[in-house]
């Protein structure tokens, strides 16, 4: 039995929010979204009724510094945005002047959309260069990003808090990666494969391809599993003026066949004519901005292209105004800035679709956008005062911040665990704001986190309970009968017959193990010998406490003459939390 929000989570077409994050200030505050009076709520042991009102502005949410507590700068281009998270960077105050924190928010599916996660650090990268290079490249498993010892990191992340991170040592000091496909990273050098022990004698040089430049540097770059797109600065005879866009077809070997140059302008600093100034690349379509160099404002365009139809004219988007880098595609859609007034005065934000030509939604906003990112029905994007921004194409649905308890540390083991337990709507902190991690988990409250987890299923309660301390009128009265009729808990016999539950007792530890190889459909451990010393292999429980550990739900405690389970401890809410999602993410 698996988990609700990992088995059939909503999409993220179905999102419907604004999100504002303000970079100078550490204190979040959020509107309640819509919420049911079908059943109560755990705030740790306290039963709380549920919320019977909808507040008018349950679609948006305001946080006042995306990471509270730190002095930091979000840094430009450097937003990203996947099928489960949201990532950024920021310099820090402090900092080298090139570092960049790199940040994860995870979109923790809910029943009506998705909670934003409190922001996890997950690396240092350096940015050496201005826009367009970005200091970090995203897709829906793995973030990557140079570091400053000037190694690649690859962040591999599968869908919860944890991730296997890979160190590539790629020698090119210089180099930071923009894209990746087919497994070679794009940048200011040309394609370098992406595998360990790489050199420079390994990089494909991409400028000046097919020319006889005196001169070519790649300015722009994006690319994906199929096709690779850049903008040259090239010139000869001493002196560059020129800018072409290029795109290339590749796979696993390299490039295959013939460039395609898709607009070039050898004058473009001295002419009035167009040139290429932003590329990006999908699946499906080539899309750039190009700009008359001298003019004021400086006039922009949009142009694109389909994959399969590189050598055909290119289409245009008319406006009265100007369009304003940098772009964001995803798939068929492209985001961009459009400023339709004198000096500044209506500017929005515009998703237009490349197959119809059609606008799908405008977003009135503070100009101008520094950084851009869209992906599937999310749009993301960084403001001049550094505020960052997520809202949803469709409007459809809801988008919640997981709370900051105010005892759970960022740089706590837990963290994340607490996060996306709490964000998929299974516990709840206390109405005082703290989450007690080290408070015991009682035996109600556990079936109330074990059926959520389960994702609430319909069940018909019995007439008549099932134990008989448990009242037909408990607040967790179908939890605990779902637990009884799924064979997860059969409670403590009596004499007369009935059984006991023990509602308000703390769970251990050995009866954790077993609620969880029970929901997992009790199998069979690969060794009849525990791990633990304290258990022995007699325990009654010692085959739900071996797999506990076989599959990594629990590493016990480390004596030094070995690890110990303590099998009759309470079980902390910090502990249940990292059980739970362990057991949530198993294979």
């Amino acid at each position: 039995m698996r988990p609700r929000f990992f088995s059939s989570a909503p999409t993220v077409r179905a999102v419907a929010v604004l999100l504002s994050v303000a970079a100078t200030a550490g204190v979040a505050s959020a509107v309640a979204g819509p919420a049911t009076a079908s059943e109560p709520t755990v705030a740790g042991d306290v039963v709380t009724a549920a919320a019977s009102t909808v507040s008018p502005d349950w679609h948006r949410i305001d946080i006042a510094g995306p990471v509270p507590g730190t002095s930091t700068r979000l840094a430009s281009r450097t937003i990203r945005l996947t099928d489960g998270a949201l990532y950024f960077t920021q310099a820090e105050v402090g900092s080298a002047p090139r570092d960049r924190t790199v940040w994860q928010q995870v979109l923790y599916p809910t029943a009506t959309g998705f909670a934003l996660g409190n922001p996890a650090r997950i690396g240092t990268s350096y940015a050496p260069f201005v826009p367009p290079y970005a200091s970090l490249s995203a897709d829906d498993t793995s973030v990557m990003w140079r570091d400053p010892t000037s190694s690649l990191i690859v962040h591999h992340w599968d869908g919860g808090m944890t991730g296997r991170v890979d160190t590539v040592a790629n020698q090119l000091g210089w180099s930071v990666p923009v894209a990746w496909g087919s497994g070679w990273f794009a940048n200011e050098a040309g394609l370098t494969p992406l595998r360990e022990g790489v050199s420079r004698n390994d990089v494909v040089p991409l400028a000046g391809i097919g020319q006889s430049f005196d001169a070519a540097y790649i300015v722009g770059v994006d690319m994906t599993d199929n096709l690779v797109a850049w903008i040259d600065f090239y010139g000869s005879n001493g002196r560059s003026d020129g800018f072409r866009l290029v795109a290339h077809h590749i796979d696993t070997q390299g490039l295959v066949g013939n460039p395609v140059v898709l607009e070039d302008n050898p004058t473009a600093y001295t002419g009035a004519d167009f040139y290429p100034a932003d590329v990006e690349v999908s699946e499906d379509y080539v899309v750039w901005t190009s700009n008359i160099f001298n003019s004021q404002p400086r006039v922009q365009n949009l142009r694109w292209v389909a994959v399969d139809g590189l050598t055909e004219t290119p289409h245009e988007y008319s406006t009265p105004g100007h369009v304003v880098a940098p772009i964001a595609v995803d798939g068929n859609r492209v985001a961009f800035t459009e400023d339709l007034g004198p000096s500044w005065a209506e500017t929005r934000l515009v998703v237009l679709n490349l197959t119809t030509g059609e606008v799908e939604t405008t977003i009135p906003i503070y100009p101008w956008v520094t950084g851009l990112a869209l992906h599937d029905d999310l749009v993301a994007w960084l403001d001049q005062d550094e505020a960052m921004h997520v809202q949803s194409v469709s409007g459809t649905t809801t988008l919640s911040q997981v709370p900051t308890y105010t005892d759970v540390a960022r740089t706590d083991p837990f963290a994340g665990h607490i996060d996306e337990l709490t964000g998929t709507g299974v516990v709840t902190g206390h109405a005082d704001g703290t989450f007690r991690p080290l408070a015991p988990v009682t035996r109600e409250a556990m079936a109330a986190f074990l059926y959520r987890l389960a994702g609430s299923p319909h069940i018909t309660a019995p007439p008549t309970s099932p134990f008989s301390d448990v009242t037909t009128g408990h607040p967790f009265y179908t939890a605990i009968c779902w637990l009884a009729q799924e064979g997860i808990s059969t409670g403590w016999p009596n004499a007369d017959g009935t059984a006991t539950f023990r509602p308000g007792e703390p769970v251990s530890r050995e009866a954790m193990a077993a609620f969880l190889r029970r929901m997992a459909g009790a199998p069979t451990p690969t060794t009849t010998t525990p791990p633990f010393t304290d258990v022995a292999a007699q325990h009654p429980f010692a085959d739900a406490i071996t797999w506990m550990a076989q599959t990594g739900i629990s590493t016990g405690w480390d004596t030094g003459a070995g690890a110990e389970y303590r099998p009759g401890a309470h079980v902390e809410r910090q502990a249940m939390a990292a059980f739970l999602i362990r057991y949530a993410h198993l294979d």
